[in-house]
Order: C-alpha cells, then structure tokens, then sequence
C-alpha cells in the first residue's frame, strides 16, 4: 500500500507569508513540510516537490518565479523557475544569527533578490540574482531593542530601491552603482519624520512612482520619493458608511490597517482585523470608498463548558490573482478565504472559505468515527469536528478546562472528552454543537477508547483500566496488572481482547469476557506504542530505543532497528504494510516482516501525535504538534477483480474473487441481522417487562387508593351514626339511616368485589402474555440455534470450498506465471526483431536518400556545363557583333557602362549608410529609453540634490560670514592685546591702592570703633538721666549737674584722641545736646515724640546701608575673582597676593558704628566714590574677559 497525498484541512498559522498564486485559478500554500497546489473551482489539492524535506518560512511569486524561504542556520533562499523548472539556491552569510527570513521581495527588473530576517540581528539580505552573490546586508531596526521590521518591497516603478516598514521602522534603501569599480552597493534613507513612534504594517505600489503604507493608526499614507503627498482615514470612512450596514461597526473597529494591495482602479485594505474595504478611484488623490467584504461569522457552541468565542480573527495576508480578479486572505488562525472582485453587486458582502480555522497549539490525539465520514481532533483548550468526505469543518468548541484526550462513538452521535479536572464528559453531537450528557469522575484520564461496537468504553488513568458499559454508563470492570503508565492501548477485531503497553517494558493481552490477563510480555526497554495487525490479532510494538517488535501469543517472533524514534504506528487490512510516525515530522513505510525502509517521506514539521484508517481503509489520517490534520489515500497492490477468469480446470468452475468477495459480505451481513436480531429480542423482552411491572404498580397504587377511600368514607358514617344516635333518641329516623348506610355499604362492598376481580383477571392475563412471550422466546431462540448451526455448516463448507480453491487458484498461478514467463520472452524476441527492422528500414532509406542527392548533383553538374557551353558561345557571338560596330559606338557604350557601375556603387554606399544609420537610430532608441530612465532617476537625484546645495550653500555663507566676523576679532584682539596689557597693569595698580585704602580704613575703623563704644555707654548714660527728668520726683538742679559732669567727662576723654578736624565738630554736638536739654525740659512729651521719630529713621538708614555694604563686599569678591582668572589667562598664576585680612562681621560691626553717628555722612560720600570706582573697574574686567576668552576659542 503506497500513500498518496488526498488533502490538508488546514496551512501553517505561524507563516505570514504562507500563500501566493500559482497561477489564475491555482494557489500554493505551505503545510508542515509540504507545498501544496489548491484549485479555486474544484478544491482539490496535489503536493509539489518545491524544497522536500524542510520547513518553510516564507513563501512569494515574481512573474514566472517563486522564491521560498527555508528555515537553517544560517537560512537560505531557493528560486524556482515555473518555465525552465530550474532552481537556484541563496545561502545567507553564516554570521547571520536568526534562523529564519520573514519575507521575501524581487526587484521588476529580476536582477536583485531580498530577504528580511527575524530577531535578534534583523538582518536585511540583497543578493544579485544572477550571480547569487550577496552584495549588501543592513539592520533596518537600526538596532533598536523594541523595533520589529513587518514587511519589504522593491520598487513599483522598476527602480532599483527597496523599502522596508515595521514598528518604529521606515527606511529606503537605493541602488547605486560606483563608475570606477564593477561593484554595486545600496544607500539607507530613513524617513526620519515617520520613523520615530509610528508602527507600519504593509506596503503597496498603486502608481510607478508612488508608495503606500498602512499605519497602526487605521491610515494609509502616500509618498512620491521621500515626499508626503496624500493620507486617507480608513476608520474615518467606516464611521461614516456605518448607515450603509447593517450591523454596528464601533465594537469591530479597532483602528489598524493590517494589509494592503492595488488594482488598476481600487485600493484594497483589511481594518481592524476582519473588515476589508474596498475604494475605487483612478487617482491617489480621488480615491472613494466603494464596497466592503467581511468574513463570514463562526458557529457558536452551547456547552456549558466552552467559553463564548470573543477572540477576533484578524487578516494577516492578502494577495491578487495575475488577472487582479480575484482576491485571496489568509488569517491568524489558519482560515483561508477568496473573493471574486468582480462582483459588485451589494455594499456589503462575505468571502468565501476554502480552509476553515485550525488549533491554537499542538493536537494531541484525533479518532475516526466508524458510521459517519467524522474525524475530531483536540489540542489543550480546543475541539474540532471534520468532515473528510465533504472537506468541511462542522464544529469548532474550546473549553476552559485543559484538555487530556478525546474519543468519538463509532455511531458518530457521541464524544467523550477527557477533562484536565479528574473528569470525562460525554457530550451528544448535534447540528448546533456539543450537548452535556453525563459527567464521570474517575482518576486521571490519559486514554479513552470506544470498542468497534460502541458498546464498551476504556478509560486509561495511569496504570489501570476502566471498563465500562456505554449504555448505563455502570463500571463493569478494573483491569489491573501494568506497573507504570500505560502509554498505548488497541482493540481487536472480534471486540473480545485488549492489548495494552507501558512505559516499564511490559505488553498485556487482556479477555472482555472474563476481565482477566490471558498473557503478558516483559522487557527492559520502555514501549511508546503499538497495533494490531487486522486480520492476524498479531502486533506490533515500537519501542523508545528505535527497535521494533512483532508479538503473537505473547512470544516475540522478530526485531527490527529503525533509523529514527517513532511516535506512532498502524497497520493496513492487507497485513503486509506497516507506516509510522517519526519524532522529526516524517512517515515511513514498512513491509511485514521488516526487513528495510520500503519508503521515507516528510510531512509534518513537528512530531507525529497520532495515526489512524477510515473504516474502509482507503484513508489515512495523521495529525501532529504543527496543529495539522493531514489525509493521505492508500493505493491497494491486491489482485486486480479481472484478473482470474471463470476457466474449466478437471470438469470443475474455478470461481472469480469478486464472488467470493461477494460471498464474504453476505456472511458478515448474516452475523450482523443474528446480533441484530439478538439484540432487538432481549431489547423486547426488557420492554415488555418493564411496561408489566409498570402496569402492576399502577394497578396496586389504584387499588390501595380505592380500598383508603372506603375505608376513610366507612370511618366517616360510623361518625356520623354516632352521633345521630347520641343526639337524637326517635328510632325511626335511626333505622331510616341505618338502612340507608347499609345499602351504600352494600354498595361499596360489590364495588370491591369488581376491583378485586378485574385485578384477578389483569393479572391472569398477564401471566398469559408472560407464557406466550416466553414460548415465543424459546421458539426465537431454537430458530436462531438452528440458523447459526446451518450457517456455521454453510462456512465450513465454504471455508473448505474456498481453501480447493486456492489450491486451485496457486496451481493455476503457477501455470500462468510460467506462460507469462514464456509469452515474456516472445514479446521480447518480438520486439528485438522489431526493433533490427526499424534500424534496417532506416539504413535503407538513408541510402536512398544519398543516391537521390548524388543524382541530383549529378543532374546539377551536367545544367551547369550545358550552361558553361552556351555562355562561351554568346560571348563568342557578342565579341563577333561588337567587331563589327564603329569604335565611337563601343567607346560610348565602355563609358555608360563605366558610369552604371559608378551609380551601382554609390548606390551600394548609400544603402549601406541607410543600414548604418538604421543601426545608429536603434542603438539611439535604446540610448533613448536608458536616457528617460536615467534622466528620471537625475531628476529624482537633482532634486534631491537642489536641496542639499541649497544647504550648502546657506551653511557655507554662514560659515563665509562666521569666518569674517572671526578674522575681523581676530584683528581686533591682535591690535588691542598691548593696549589690554596696559590696561591690566592699569587696573593691577588701581586694585593695589585700593587693597591700600580698604587697609587704611579698616585700621581706622579700629580706632573709630572704641570711641564710638565709649561715646555710646556715654550716651546711654545721658539717655538714662533725660528719662529720669520725665519723672516727677526728679530735681532739675541736680540733674543739671549730673549733665555737666557727664560733658566734662566727655571733653575728658575724647579731646585728648579726636582728630583735630573733629574737634569742632564734638564741640557743636554738645552745643546742640545742651540746646535738647533746653527743648526737652521746656516740653518733655514733644521731645519723646522727636527722639522716636529719630531713632526709627536712624533704623531705616543703617538698613539701607547695611544692604549697600553686603552688596559692595559680594562685588569686590567678585571683582577679586575676575582679576584673578585674567591673571590666570596672561600666564601670572602666582600674582595674586592681596588677601582678606579681617573678618567680615568685625567690618560689618565698624561700619555700623560709623554709620550711626553724625560723622558717617563724609565717609558714607567716600563709600559711595568708592563704589563708582569699583564698578567702573569691574566693567573693564569683564570687557577684557569677554575678549580673552573669544581669542583663546579662535
């Protein structure tokens, strides 16, 4: 039995790039390790060999090729060639570090090949394509740690540039070939404007010389060159197209626009995931929307365990059919659709499915029901339902729960789900969906398996075996007997043993009728699976170590190694053919017994999970961790029905094998009306018990009803009776009643008697139906006893006929095979003979064929010597007839004819200009439209260029002025260095007489400062005796003389060290402090009020000057500090020696003192002078400062 390839119910959801067309009506798509060609109008599918044995990651078509890329390390590229059916191989450099390319892209002009790599280096590959040589690698991520690079395109227009767009990603890069060397290389141009905080999806080429791109933002922006020329707000346009539609589109809208392509005429964009919109328009500028296309929604279930499908699907690939008729989308869940555009009917309208939603991850296990053309598969949280007669999807669950295993009823009506919870749920499968049945709660479910019958269920948990009855869902039995997890478990044919292994290396063989272990098989090695050979019942175990084991009885009869570890087997009905699954994806054929690999091929691009036949054998179905369900035909190598015919062999008829075939399926029909029959007996039998019983409760719940009632009415008269008797004493009224009672009682009683008769004859009546129905019974049984024993004898004798005749059917084999041999041997004589006659009769013909041309060339030969012969006798003629002309006639004639061959020639030379010149005009078309190229591509480069000489030119005038104004300082500073010198030692004597006077003061602000102390303890004792004069107590005599005494001690002590100068002026203080006294003794409270106007003023200017002080210390510093860093500046680093000699808060303290008497109004002016001085000097610092610094930047 070869495998064919029949269908894949899905394409690999983790390719983006995973479909493309074939051609109009064709498509190719990626599945597992397989390309498969899908036609639109019948659907049916055929596998070609494009890269055979690795997985793709990307896939593309360019006019007459399509490029695939190969997942390795490092990755390569390979182009074939759909007219040559040529391939060429590019290999990416080996430092590359991902392992795959994310997309592929070819220039209009096939001479340049892209690839763009995946994380972590992103590298983007250009090759030459026909020298497969690499000529240029970038990182358009610009090794950002969040960009991601979402699609590549060459240039519509057949420019030689590439662009590339993804998250935070928007490059250019231009083809540009260097004129004195051979080598070409590419320039990036970055969209610096876009890049940054953007995020693009696709790329689109409505016009030669136009880009578009879609953003995240749900808008589609317009380029020419580097320039912004146009954007179109897709959401915008839905909102407002929402009246058009039905449904409302605020909870379908999610402002993204996924994928993009162009038309002639229309712009085609998917938004939001589901929602492909459609504008019309035969300018970028004047596009409008026309139509939208959405998916088709997806059946819902109703278990209660399944969550509600809020998941979006979302458009991951569009593409165009060549003739852009029809239109293809590919999703992130797997599904496929089409659409013919040329439908423009309705507003809003459905694509069409062709392949329908896949699993999320891995599948884990499938079955195959045996009554209907059903295959369920399950991964962890999901459930899928096919249909492999009719190629359709009809049910898709996922479940909160994990998902352990699955088995479907061999009727097709039931699943049973093994839940991660510690629990199996059977479900009813019905058109809406799954329906909850009943809930079994055993250990850990890891298996579960229905009998061919359907009417036993296995359940596997760990090492033991639950037995159950699917009909009452009772546990029959627990098979108990296996030491560690039992990791396989099959049927066999009669549904009367089980064969089961585990992972410690033993095999059982258990009996359905007994419930107990007929024999058992240990090893050393642990079995990861097994089957059992149909027909045989023999099996076959894989091992975890590659090895092979054929078991029967419980002894192991042959071993075999095998090259890879396998995940799977089974067996096909003719007991000759083995195939299994591999860790590595791939299916192998094996022959029993197994000697060799009979064939290897790849399918699944991850470990096959499970493997299992229709019911008739015809189909194969694999599934795998890639998510994929895979059909594969199985090609019978039987007898063919026509190949031994009805001969008379010793006064007998040999019978056809379509008779015997025919034979074999009556037999199995017979069995199965016995079971059948069987079954429909007992099934009678209970219903007829159950509905007696039944009847029976019914009628002894209505007679205990009806004996109550009586009882409850005869307790009730009696009452009554009593008290009747009780109240009324008349007789007759007593007997009146009494009669009366005893009539209904009479009553009552005959009515019991009926009941208790009808329940007699109910119940006779049905021990009657009873007896019949067992008569019956034993009559069904004996009639079936002698049927079975009649059609055991009709097998026996037709086993007995049937092994004469295959006897007779091997001798007759053996005689045939010999007369095939011979009739073999004549055919091959034949055909040398045959073959000698050909090579004879084309000898032959090759002969005459020579003679005939040596006849002609003969003939020829013969023409021209006739020819020759009369050519000499015409010139013999012409030169008699020219003898005998005048020679003024010949000479005329020798010019004209001198003057045709001039004319000839001149004639020949100017054709053979007009030829030249034609050359010339078609090497200057082509000149001419390699001009128009290259003049479009200068003037794209002179506008580029304008701008950068624009800026040039502006930079280079601002550096002309900058440079100008520099040299012009730098004159001015060389003229005024030596005046600056001057003015430096200038301003080092002026601070020097400065640091002098601040010294002199300060000395004198020493001596000032213990006069002042000693004139205010003198004036607070006069302060003291002007408050004792307020008094009223106080004696003016007395307070004179203190006053005097205190001016005598004043004159005392300060004449002998004031200043000459300040003398006189100490006299007219005390002159005016005598004439206070006056004033305040004539009117003490105006004085009061004077003194403390005074003393606030005094407040408010020693504030002020307090203020003025700190400001004039801060600026001297200050100033200190300049002088010093532009000594620092002339190279006089050691020249400052002035220093602060005094602390500030003792300078502080002088001045105040100073401040507060009348003699601090010279000094303040002084200060002030000071002030002026030290700023003009500070000015001048600063100036020469400025200049320093801009001559030691120069």
């Amino acid at each position: 039995m070869d495998l064919v390839f029949s269908h894949s119910f899905g394409l690999n959801c983790d390719v983006i790039h995973n479909v493309a067309f074939y051609d109009e009506n064709t498509l190719i798509f990626i599945a597992g390790k397989l390309s498969i060609l899908l036609d639109l109008k019948t659907h049916q599918q055929k596998v070609i060999n494009l890269a055979e044995g690795c997985e793709i990651t990307a896939l593309a078509r360019f006019s007459e090729q399509i490029a695939l890329a190969v997942r390795g390390r490092p990755p390569c590229l390979y182009l074939l060639n759909l007219a040559s059916d040529t391939k060429r191989v590019y290999h990416a450099p080996e430092k590359m570090k991902g392992e795959e390319f994310l997309c592929i892209s070819m220039s209009v002009s096939l001479k340049f090949i892209a690839a763009q790599g995946t994380s972590p280096d992103w590298k983007l590959v250009i090759w030459l394509a026909n020298e497969r040589q690499v000529i240029a690698i970038f990182n358009p991520t610009s090794k950002r740690i969040e960009s991601a690079v979402r699609e590549i395109s060459f240039h519509g227009g057949g420019r030689e540039e590439i662009v590339a767009v993804g998250k935070e990603v928007f490059k250019l890069y231009e083809y540009q070939e260097k004129v004195d060397s051979a080598s070409v290389t590419f320039k990036e141009i970055v969209f610096d404007k876009y890049e940054v905080g953007e995020e693009y999806y696709a790329i689109g080429w409505p016009q030669k010389e136009t880009l578009a791109v879609c953003t995240r933002n749900g808008r589609v922006l317009f380029f020419r060159g580097i320039e912004f020329i146009h954007a179109i707000e897709v959401v915008n346009d839905l909102k407002t197209a929402r009246e058009k539609i039905d449904f409302e589109l605020e909870d379908r809208v999610y402002n993204t626009v996924t994928s993009l392509v162009f038309t002639s005429k229309e712009m085609v964009c998917s938004v939001s995931g589901n929602i492909v919109v459609v504008y019309k328009g035969e300018e970028v500028a004047k596009y409008v929307l026309e139509r939208l296309i959405l998916l088709p929604e997806q059946k819902h279930s109703e278990l209660l365990r399944v969550e509600s499908q809020t998941d979006q699907d979302i458009i991951t690939l569009m593409d165009l059919s060549p003739n852009s008729e029809i239109l293809i989308v590919s999703t992130a869940n797997g599904q496929l659709f089409n659409y013919d555009l040329n439908n423009k009917n309705d507003f809003c309208s459905y694509f069409v499915p062709i392949l329908y939603r896949q699993h999320a991850g891995p599948i884990l296990t499938m079955d195959v029901a045996r009554g209907t053309p059903l295959v369920a598969t399950c991964s962890e949280q999901s459930i899928i339902v096919w249909n492999y007669k009719t190629k359709n999807q009809e049910m898709f669950s996922t479940f909160k729960e994990k998902i352990n295993c699955v088995a479907i009823h061999p009727s097709g009506y039931y699943l049973a789900l093994g839940l991660g919870m510690h629990a199996i749920q059977l479900c009813s499968i019905l058109y809406t969906g799954l329906r909850d049945r009943k809930l079994i709660q055993p250990q850990i479910c890891s298996k579960i398996s229905f009998s061919y019958g359907g009417h036993i269920m296995l359940v596997v948990s760990e090492a033991l075996i639950d037995v159950y009855d699917f009909a009452t869902l009772y546990l029959l039995a627990r098979l108990e007997g296996h030491a560690g997890h039992i990791s396989a478990l099959s049927w066999k044919d009669d549904d009367t043993r089980i064969v089961s292994c585990d992972v410690l290396g033993v095999i059982c063989e258990w009996d359905v009728v007994t419930w107990s272990k007929l024999w058992e098989n240990t090893s050393i090695v642990s079995y990861s699976c097994l089957t059992v050979v149909p027909n045989r019942n023999n099996i076959v175990a894989s091992t975890v170590g590659k090895v092979l084991k054929y078991l029967a009885d419980g002894f192991v009869e042959w071993e075999f190694d095998c090259s890879n570890e396998l995940s799977f087997i089974v067996a096909s009905s003719d007991c000759k053919t083995l195939y299994s699954g591999g860790k590595d994806g791939s299916l192998s054929r094996y022959k029993l017994p197994v000697d060799d690999v009979s064939s290897d091929s790849f399918a699944h691009s991850g470990e096959v999970t499970c493997m299992m036949f229709s019911p008739d054998f015809q189909m194969l179905f694999t599934v795998s961790v890639d998510g994929l369900l895979f059909a594969w035909k199985c090609n019978l190598n039987e007898i063919p029905e026509d190949a031994v015919e009805n001969t008379t062999l010793l006064n007998s008829v040999l019978v056809s094998t379509s008779e015997l075939k025919n034979l074999q399926e009556k037999e199995k029909l017979l069995e199965l009306s016995i079971k059948q029959s069987e079954i429909a007996c007992l099934c009678d039998l209970k219903l007829n018990r159950f509905k007696y019983l039944e009847s029976k409760k019914n009628n002894y719940v209505d007679h205990n009803s009806v004996v109550k009632s009586l009882n409850e009415e005869i307790a009730d008269l009696k009452k009554r009776i009593q008290d009747m008797l009780f109240e009324t004493a008349e007789s007759s009224d007593l007997k009146k009643l009494e009669e009366v009672y005893r009539k209904e009682t009479i009553e009552f009683a005959e009515q019991l008697a009926e009941s208790y008769k009808k329940t007699s004859n109910y119940s006779e009546e049905s021990r009657e139906i009873l007896k019949n129905l067992e008569d019956a019974l034993k009559s069904r049984e004996n009639d079936n006893a002698k049927v079975f024993s009649h059609l055991k004898n009709v097998e026996k004798e037709m086993l007995n006929n049937l092994k004469v005749l295959e006897r007779r059917i091997t001798e007759e084999k053996k005689i045939t095979e010999t007369q095939r041999n011979i009739l073999e041997q004549k055919k091959q004589k034949v055909v040398k003979e045959e073959i000698l006659q050909q090579n004879q009769t084309k000898n032959e013909l090759k002969r005459l064929k020579i003679e005939s041309k040596k006849l002609k060339g003969e003939q020829a030969e013969d023409e021209l010597s006739r020819l020759r012969h009369l050519k000499l006798f015409l010139e013999k003629e012409n030169k008699r007839k020219k003898a005998f002309c005048t020679g003024k006639i010949e000479f005329d004639i020798d010019d004209k004819l001198k003057s045709i061959e001039v004319l000839e020639k001149q004639l020949r030379d100017l054709k053979e200009i007009l030829k030249t010149k034609d050359k010339i005009a078609q090497t200057l078309d082509a000149k001419f439209y390699e001009a128009r190229k290259l003049i479009g591509d200068l003037q794209r480069g002179n506008f580029i260029s304008k701008n950068k000489i624009k800026d040039f030119k502006t930079a280079l005038r601002d550096t002309e002025k900058n440079l100008k104004s520099c040299q012009t300082e730098l004159k001015e500073t060389t003229q005024s260095i030596p005046s600056l010198e001057g003015e430096l030692r200038l301003v080092k004597d002026q601070v020097s007489t400065l640091n002098q006077k601040l010294k002199e003061t300060m000395d004198g602000f020493g001596d000032k400062r213990d006069l002042l102390r000693h004139n205010q303890n003198l004036m607070s004792k006069y302060k003291s005796l002007l408050y004792q004069s307020y008094s009223q107590t106080c004696d003016p005599e007395e307070l004179r003389k203190d006053i005097l005494r205190l001016f005598g001690q004043i004159k005392k002590g300060t004449y002998e060290t004031l200043d000459p100068n300040l003398k006189e002026e100490f006299d007219h203080q005390i002159e005016t402090l005598q004439g206070i006294y006056v004033s305040i003794k004539k009117n003490p409270t105006r004085a009061t009020k004077e003194l403390s106007l005074a003393e606030f003023k005094l407040a408010q200017q020693n504030s002020k000057l307090l203020d003025e002080l700190h400001q004039v210390q801060f600026e001297h510093d200050k100033l200190r500090d300049v002088v010093f860093d532009l000594e620092v500046a002339m190279g006089m680093p050691f020249t400052r020696q002035a220093k602060i000699t005094k602390a500030v808060d003792e300078l502080r303290d002088k001045i105040e003192l100073v401040v507060r008497g009348d003699i601090g109004e010279d000094k303040f002016k002084e200060m002030q002078r000071l002030d002026d001085l030290i700023e003009e000097q500070q000015d001048e610092m600063r100036r020469l400062q400025v200049t320093i610094s801009e001559k030691t930047k120069k």
